[in-house]
């Protein structure tokens, strides 16, 4: 019994088409393009990512007149960031960019816009003001401090950290 193969061979399709792996450099030994877009893209990640979350945020306002804080602020931080997502993946069809460092900056975007929020609101109360209302500014002040990161329970780092002491000798050489 013998084998007929029919269409072009494997190596000259795999030279000719334009999305192969194997050509990461262009013909004068340069670096690719597409490696240059990585920066751009992780850019256009991260924007679109903290986007998806002031939007997911300002909808929450204008339905429940809520902002952040409260008894439940760690379960709507969790349901923000999951809106958020699914709004990045809705926006994924708009802009048509599906690199892995895209998706990342998106994830990077909306995990630090989530927790970070409140001190660009700490930072620009007017601009917030405009686009959601003085009322909110002054929930999100009131519920939050500025310069923490807004998490479970809320983290404010500190500003003199606690210093141990160490025996002696447990870090320089012993004396002889």
């Amino acid at each position: 019994m013998t084998q007929v193969y029919a269409g072009v061979a494997e190596a000259a399709q795999s030279a000719n088409s334009g999305n192969s792996k194997n050509r990461r450099k262009s013909s004068t030994g340069a670096p690719s393009i597409r490696l240059s877009k990585m920066p751009l893209a992780l850019l256009g990640g991260l924007f679109i990512g903290a986007l998806s979350v002031i939007i997911v945020r300002y909808t929450r306002f204008r339905l429940t007149g809520t902002a952040i804080g409260g008894a439940d602020a760690d379960v709507l931080l969790m349901v923000d960031i999951v809106l958020a997502l699914t709004l990045a993946i809705l926006l994924r069809t708009v802009v048509r960019v599906r690199s892995r460092v895209h998706g990342f900056g998106k994830l990077l975007g909306i995990a630090a816009m989530a927790v970070l929020m409140h001190n660009l609101v700490f930072i620009a109360p007017g601009l917030f003001e405009r686009g959601f209302s003085s009322a909110w500014v002054d929930q999100v002040m009131a519920a939050t401090k500025p310069n923490t990161v807004l998490f479970a329970p809320e983290f404010e780092p500190r500003k003199n950290p606690v210093r141990t002491k160490v025996a002696p000798g447990f870090l320089t050489p012993p004396k002889s």
